[in-house]
Parts: C-alpha cells; sequence; structure tokens
C-alpha cells in the first residue's frame, strides 16, 4: 500500500487531498481520523478530499485497505493546516518594512501584533 504524501501542508479555507493507493489488488481503501473526518470531507477510490479546511482539520489521517480476504493494511498522513492569512500578512509585513511602525496580522481566531523596526 502506497500513500503518495505522508505529510500534508495547507492553508486554512483551501482544499486537501490526500491519495492513498495499492497496486494489484483491489481492496476497499478508507480514510479515517481519531474524532472522525472533518465536515464536507469526501471519499473516493482512495483520495480524501477535505474542502474548505479549518485549523481543527489539521492531524494524523490514516488510509486503510481491506482486502477481500479481511486482510488489512494502514498508513499514516499528517496534515498540518496554516492560518488562511499567514502568507498575506508576512507579505504586508514586508511592504510596510520602511513605511509603519508596527500593524496587527489577523490569523482567524488568533491576533499577533508585529512591531517593524525601521532600518535608516
Amino acid at each position: 500500500m502506497l500513500v503518495r504524501q505522508t505529510s500534508v501542508v495547507v492553508v486554512a479555507g483551501s482544499t486537501a487531498e490526500l491519495v492513498c493507493y495499492v497496486s494489484g489488488s483491489q481492496p476497499q481503501l478508507v480514510w479515517s481520523r481519531a474524532g472522525g473526518l472533518p465536515p464536507g470531507s469526501t471519499q473516493r477510490d482512495g483520495v480524501l478530499t477535505i474542502p474548505n479546511i479549518q485549523l481543527s482539520g489539521a492531524g494524523q489521517f490514516v488510509c486503510t485497505a481491506i482486502a477481500p480476504t479481511g486482510e488489512r493494511g494502514t498508513v499514516t498522513t499528517t496534515v498540518t493546516v496554516n492560518p488562511e492569512a499567514i502568507g498575506k500578512c508576512q507579505q504586508e509585513s514586508l511592504a510596510r518594512l520602511f513605511k509603519a511602525d508596527s500593524h496587527t496580522c489577523h490569523y482567524n481566531l488568533i491576533s499577533i501584533k508585529v512591531r517593524v523596526i525601521q532600518i535608516n
């Protein structure tokens, strides 16, 4: 059994896809996670699609292959979800480097104050 990714990093609000497949036989492939899959998740042919993934969607996802004989095998993928504003905030921080004293970046429910030091 193979998992295309052992570690996936996505941005909150985007769609995550986890791929699991087995060469040769035709087992049933089922994705799971402790506490259940994130809302809106769908599975088809070993592909788990998680639309609009949120920070709570991060964690260890397990793909289980179940052969017609009942034999099972599992593999794990770790999903990390970054706040949706992180990329935008970093770009704004650089753009304001010589213009601003400080500003605030908002990360969903988290607010971080960034102090920008002016360089002459």
